[in-house]
């Protein structure tokens, strides 16, 4: 993964950043669970760039299925839908 892309990511929901936001409180005081998505979702940036990177499409798609299925979950369990 793209260090750029990993730093991002873990800045994504600093402490304090709540306010006016439509994500759930859990994410900042419940974090371990909300983390392992987040790590999840790195993970599979990390397969999808490596399958790309060694044209390895099985892989790459692995890589984005999880990607697409961290985001979905993490969305349904943390985002309010006020």
């Amino acid at each position: 993964m793209d260090e750029n892309m990993q730093i991002e990511l873990q800045s994504a929901f600093p402490k304090g950043s709540d306010a006016g936001s439509r994500a759930k409180s859990s994410i900042w005081s419940k974090p371990a669970k909300f983390n392992a998505l987040m790590s999840q979702m790195e993970q599979g940036y990390a397969d999808m760039l490596e399958g790309v990177e060694r044209e390895d499409t099985a892989l790459a798609k692995l890589g984005l299925k999880q990607v697409n299925g961290t985001c979905k979950g993490c969305h349904r369990q943390y985002r309010s839908a006020w």
